[in-house]
């Protein structure tokens, strides 16, 4: 059979080494030039380049400690260990996203020596997201891109190649990435959406055939169309053998890495306040240990069920990094893109919300809502509150003398809201106070209190959330109700409960009770997952199992009986 024009273009650019390394990426820096190349009104020239040749060394790099050096006077960064490790991570992400789209982890990452104007160019282009259109070029010949991708780009740069290789589920690693191509903002954008992990290759391999056909050189005959995405593939996996391109399963971030990334990214949620600062102006990183604790518990766990693609002891996979940054914690990576664009993209918008976020100026005494989980309730209610203006509107607590306060009290309280509400409380599975005992915080989330308790409302703002059922500690959660089922009962014991009680009766998923004149609260979560359900740690949303608020299916079956509440807090805006 006669080969194809495709096949011979291919074919005569492999031999005058148009595919090599290099070439790709010489062709990606004069592509990416576009992103950086214009001045802005007031600026005499481009930004980035009088920036990196004023932080340079002679050889023409940008090294490790101006990095985090610039970082501390621009961008607030704390010059405590926490803030240079976190700061370090940080610079060791954009070298490893330099190199796209030949990223292999066995490469040392970050250089010794520093990264060049054209490396920090190009990570820069990935970093943000949406910010490839100067690389990747999408439509019927090409695939569409989509928000896991950018997910993902960022777990690769943060993660290091294992000795071992994960548990891996063809099957379900398929099932994950159709579903993950079809996360596009606007409808219009699905036609061109297409699975990236097939018989030739995952995800990477995939990015490495955008980037083939993004960056192809265009035919000097106008008779000829540029080469299809698809007929590269045989070249790509060539080129991806050759280079020893990383493969998505056999990537993993380690815990402790994730934590001290954490630390930085829940505590810059906000511009914080005094108290958490130390006597340099330094924000006190330690402060947020716990709360970064408990959003990376989200991303990780020891028996992991088999359908998320399994993981190694102290280890985040991508299923679960994936599942953590999509359900438990969307906004988490904003502080990073607001860093970026403060320091290297002045004029650009952030495409983050946190850099719109002022604490609120004084947070009461007594409260169980301190900052650092009120940062945390921002990275998935960041877009749902205006927090400069969040208040406290009603605090019960059980050590007072006063207890007038009722379960249809307090439900009546959240329900005269005419927007946004939390309920949030602090409880403990003994009421002896000792440094021992576990805190758990829990809370309710409701879109329309005065609407949601009878049927929860669907929210139709992007990226705002639906009533939900919360936890903030000692494992950060977020388990949304399901549209048109009643968000909340009260029980003739005068006992709030929100979501459906008993499995018998077709309920389950997750329950919590307020009972005993809001002295004691009970939480179930039950897990009910079909078969063949998706990988993302979540069972059916659909409302078929009955329940009204969804389970996480990896952290299976298990429920707390008894709680001893110690303060219960109604807050709006």
């Amino acid at each position: 059979m006669e080969n194809k024009w495709s096949d011979k273009q291919i074919s005569d650019w492999v031999t005058q080494g148009a595919l090599s390394k290099e070439a790709i990426w010489e062709r990606v820096d004069k592509a990416v030039k576009g992103s950086y190349s214009f001045a802005f009104d007031g600026e005499p020239k481009p930004i980035l380049p009088s920036l990196f040749h004023s932080l340079s060394t002679p050889d023409g790099l940008l090294t490790e400690a101006a990095f985090i050096a610039l970082l501390q006077t621009k961008a607030d960064l704390p010059r405590s260990p926490d803030g240079v490790a976190a700061a370090k991570i940080l610079f060791s992400s954009l070298a490893y996203l330099s190199t796209l789209p030949f990223p292999s982890s066995t490469t040392t990452i970050p250089p010794s020596d520093g990264l060049s104007f054209a490396q920090l160019a190009r990570a820069l282009v990935w970093v943000i997201p949406d910010n490839y259109q100067y690389i990747v070029e999408e439509g019927n010949l090409s695939r569409q891109r989509s928000k896991a991708d950018h997910r993902r780009l960022i777990f690769q740069s943060l993660a290091l190649r294992l000795d071992h290789k994960p548990y891996y589920d063809a099957e379900a690693a398929r099932r994950l990435a159709l579903r993950n191509a079809f996360e596009v903002e606007y409808e219009s954008r699905r036609e061109h959406c297409a699975l990236n992990h097939d018989d030739d290759g995952d995800e990477i391999y995939h990015d490495l055939l955008d980037v083939l056909y993004g960056t192809q050189i265009t035919p000097s005959d106008p008779c000829y169309a540029p080469v299809y995405r698809d007929d590269f593939r045989p070249v790509a996996k060539q080129i991806a053998a050759e280079h020893d391109l990383d493969q998505i399963y056999a990537l993993g971030i380690p815990v402790e890495r994730f934590v001290a990334l954490a630390k930085l990214l829940v505590g810059f949620q906000f511009t914080q306040l005094a108290e958490y600062r130390d006597r340099n102006g330094d924000l006190d990183l330690s402060g947020f240990d716990a709360a970064a604790q408990s959003v990376c518990a989200a991303f990780y766990h020891q028996n992991d069920a088999e359908h998320l693609g399994g993981t190694t002891s102290g280890v985040i996979t991508w299923p679960m990094f994936d599942h953590g940054l999509k359900n438990v914690a969307p906004y988490l990576l904003d502080p990073l893109y607001n860093i970026i664009c403060i320091i290297f993209m002045p004029h650009k918008r952030s495409p983050g919300i946190s850099y719109l976020l002022d604490a609120p100026s004084l947070l009461p005494s007594g409260t169980p809502l301190t900052m650092p989980l009120l940062s945390q309730l921002t990275t998935f209610l960041g877009a749902s509150f205006d927090f400069a203006s969040f208040r406290r509107t009603l605090h019960y607590s059980a050590s007072s003398d006063d207890k007038t306060t009722s379960s249809e009290q307090l439900i009546r309280a959240m329900e005269t809201i005419p927007e946004s509400a939390v309920l949030v409380f602090s409880a403990h599975e003994s009421e002896e106070e000792n440094d021992g005992r576990t805190e758990y915080i829990f809370g309710v989330f409701s879109y329309k209190p005065k609407q949601d308790g009878s049927s929860i409302q669907i929210n139709s703002s992007v990226d705002q959330e639906r009533c939900a059922i919360f936890q903030l500690a000692p494992v950060q959660g977020v388990f949304r109700g399901v549209v048109g089922k009643p968000g909340w009962t009260l029980t003739d014991s005068n006992t709030a409960v929100f979501g459906k009680l008993g499995s018998n009766n077709g309920g389950g998923g997750v329950v919590l009770k307020l009972k005993d004149g809001l002295r004691a609260a009970d939480i179930t979560h039950e897990v009910q997952v079909p078969a063949k359900s998706g990988s993302n740690g979540d069972a059916d949303s659909s409302g078929g199992c009955g329940y009204v608020y969804e389970p996480t299916a990896w952290r299976g079956n298990w429920s707390l009986t008894s709680l001893h509440i110690s303060d219960i807090e109604i807050w709006t805006d």
